[in-house]
């Protein structure tokens, strides 16, 4: 389909709405002939999608939102907010991932191959033939916790962009919480806004425990300790540590290096931050 990304083009004027993009291609679908929605259909599912699959957008996605699970759903969203945002970026992000730095990512958008799927099948009574045999190829963003490891360190030197902006500490890159600002915004947090802050750490020993929540009360949180359950953490670790605050999410951030450190210091482990917001 040739006119494609003029199409695309041509759905983004007027607006910066990503919703509003699918409104135009909706419409656009609607008015089409059944060749250019098949056409339209079989680019964005035998070719763009699966462009877009590359181990390290796979990698960035997974560990900005959740390091351990990454459903196929928010992969296949981050595919259509990459399609709209134009050739340009689509090719450039593609090309070299860390450029999502510069970005806001906005995930809250209809899939756009089921899309595509759903109104071709609708319209020509059949299937797309050209594409059913056709299946992504999604990639487990890690497949044993020494690859996780080994992933998090390596983070900062793959994602330099990413890790500048978000202010985290060099090497204890901590994609939880890059994943909950990103939320948090999508969702309409201002976040420079107060809310409760908790802050949960990890350590081996009472002890360590004891020692780590009395310094957060110097530094003026509330804290607490408890005996962790086995199930939840790996066997080195026996105790958690919480932390409450009432903060922004945003100087939150700010801060963290802090937090790591302090948690370095005594042998524990700074395990990130959330808000019942």
């Amino acid at each position: 389909m040739k006119d494609f990304w003029k199409l695309i083009e041509s759905s983004k004027d007027g607006s910066s709405c990503i919703s509003d993009q699918i409104g135009f291609l909706k419409e656009w679908m609607k008015s089409a002939s059944i060749e250019e929605v098949e056409a339209f259909d079989t680019l964005v599912r035998g070719t763009l999608y699966p462009e877009a699959s590359t181990n390290k957008l796979w990698f960035l996605i997974a560990f900005i939102f959740d390091r351990n699970y990454l459903p196929d759903s928010r992969f296949d969203r981050f595919r259509t907010w990459l399609i709209l945002q134009g050739e340009e970026h689509y090719r450039r992000i593609i090309a070299e991932p860390d450029l999502i730095a510069e970005y806001e990512l906005d995930l809250e958008v209809e899939d756009l191959r089921e899309l595509s799927r759903a109104v071709y099948e609708e319209r020509s009574g059949k299937k797309n033939e050209h594409l059913d045999s056709l299946e992504d190829i999604m990639i487990d963003a890690c497949n044993s916790k020494e690859e996780e490891d080994q992933f998090i360190k390596q983070a900062p030197q793959m994602f330099p962009r990413l890790h500048s902006r978000m202010r985290l500490h060099e090497l204890r890159w901590h994609p939880k919480e890059v994943g909950l600002m990103l939320e948090l915004q999508s969702g309409g947090c201002k976040l420079d806004e107060v809310h409760d802050i908790d802050h949960f750490f990890l350590s081996k020993s009472q002890a360590q425990a004891e020692s780590l929540a009395a310094r957060l009360i110097e530094l003026g949180y509330e804290a607490s300790t408890d005996e962790a359950e086995a199930d939840e953490v790996s066997d080195e670790y026996k105790f958690y540590v919480a932390a409450l605050e009432q903060s922004s999410p945003q100087s939150v951030a700010e801060r963290a290096q802090r937090l790591y450190d302090l948690a370095e210091e005594l042998e524990c482990v700074y395990d990130g931050w959330g808000t019942s917001y």
